[in-house]
């Protein structure tokens, strides 16, 4: 899928919109990436999807929470980056979207191998800015691949999404903004906590 880089977001949803509910990953280039994008899809209510982030910044029995509901279809999409998903293995991926391009071609196979399994259908999406259609292009011949085909998306659907978009955005800020006060405090008073010194017991 061609898109500019600012209205990727739209693009990703529109996708999903036609995808329904079939199970689907997303890939992000990195942790931070996966949380902010996670939080922002939940923002848009025209996507009645249950979707959640697969992290590091997850304990880890949150994690194995989310990834039990995935396998048994609970949840329909999970944001991920590629460190995360080494030696995953949940049936009846229908989709995997490459949020962001992959670097290289041993990334490319990683993530499309997560889908069409055990003689199963599945695709592999890509959102491509058009300073990536080149180097895109390579990685799959490198691949071994002859090419993919074009999806596409109509305009007027992705500008109907302008507006829920803006809104979207500041639920994002919002949110952002209130883990950071957050994890502030946290830090803040396990500083205080961590430097009180032990009362010494009398006797």
């Amino acid at each position: 899928m061609f898109c500019e880089s600012k209205l990727k977001p739209l693009y990703l949803v529109a996708l999903l919109q036609g995808l329904k509910e079939e199970k689907s990953i997303i890939f992000t280039s990195s942790i931070e990436s996966t949380q902010r994008l996670s939080i922002l899809l939940k923002c848009f209510t025209e996507l009645p999807l249950k979707i959640s982030q697969y992290s590091r910044l997850q304990r880890q029995s949150v994690r194995s929470n989310t990834l039990d509901a995935f396998r048994a279809g609970e949840l329909q999409v999970l944001v991920a980056s590629d460190a995360m998903t080494r030696g995953m293995d949940v049936d009846g991926i229908a989709n995997v979207i490459n949020y962001d391009m992959p670097n290289n071609v041993k990334t490319y196979i990683h993530r499309a191998g997560r889908t069409a399994r055990a003689g199963r259908p599945g695709r592999c999406f890509t959102l491509l800015r058009r300073e990536e259609i080149k180097r895109y292009r390579k990685l799959l011949k490198k691949a071994g691949s002859d090419g993919s085909r074009t999806y596409s998306i109509p305009v007027e659907t992705v500008e109907n999404l302008r507006p829920v978009y803006s809104s979207a955005l500041e639920k994002l800020k919002e949110k952002v903004q209130s883990e950071k006060s957050r994890r502030r405090f946290s830090g803040s008073l396990s500083a205080r906590t961590g430097n009180q010194k032990p009362k010494r017991e009398k006797g």
